[in-house]
């Protein structure tokens, strides 16, 4: 059996999902309040002043601090429903197919949020790595239960999930350079869908 790891943002789909999923549900009033305090902080992510976990993380903590975990899941449901399905590469789509064909364990390893992943995940019949958001049981507190799954973590997390020894073949694929340490577990991996 093969191992196939797939980022989910710009891989499997064609844009974004974690911004995508703020626009969702955080009402428009906040979203221009917290566009205002934000500003500065994606400005200075676009400047590569700061990290992308960096700008994440804070974003996260505005965006979800306080929604009620049920609710989160409920609208991730939806969103995976009504708008991730539409963005999703043919490509992806055709290749995630090929491995479970063949019996891989398919995984989607990516900085995205458990709350819509999870939905899409079990859709698909592969298995998650991602960020998760954290909560004090019903209350979403803005922050990651674990840590931004991204770079280093994204292979971390994997090596803690899996025995690479027990595969007879590693596919790895992302698009951008938090996915390098990924990338860098596969003898065979492809970025933004060429095989490197």
């Amino acid at each position: 059996m093969d191992l196939a790891l797939f980022d989910f943002d710009n891989t499997i789909t064609r844009r974004d999902m974690f911004t995508a999923f703020i626009r969702y549900v955080v009402p428009v009033h906040r979203r221009i309040l917290y566009g205002v305090i934000l500003a500065p902080i994606i400005a200075a992510y676009k400047c590569k002043i700061i990290s992308a976990t960096l700008c994440r993380t804070i974003v996260v903590y505005f965006a979800y601090r306080g929604m009620q975990q049920r609710r989160a899941s409920l609208l991730g449901k939806r969103f995976c429903n009504h708008y991730i399905r539409q963005h999703i590469r043919k490509i992806a789509s055709e290749r995630i197919h090929w491995h479970q064909q063949r019996g891989d364990k398919v995984v989607v390893v990516s900085a995205s949020l458990d709350v819509y992943l999870n939905h899409w995940c079990e859709q698909h019949g592969v298995a998650l790595i991602c960020s998760v958001l954290d909560s004090n049981g019903t209350v979403l507190n803005g922050k990651y239960q674990y840590s931004d799954c991204t770079g280093e973590e994204k292979a971390r997390q994997v090596l803690s999930r899996f025995d690479l020894s027990e595969f007879d073949t590693i596919y790895a694929y992302g698009d951008s350079e938090e996915d390098v340490a990924m990338l860098n577990l596969a003898d065979i991996k492809f970025f933004n869908w060429q095989p490197v």
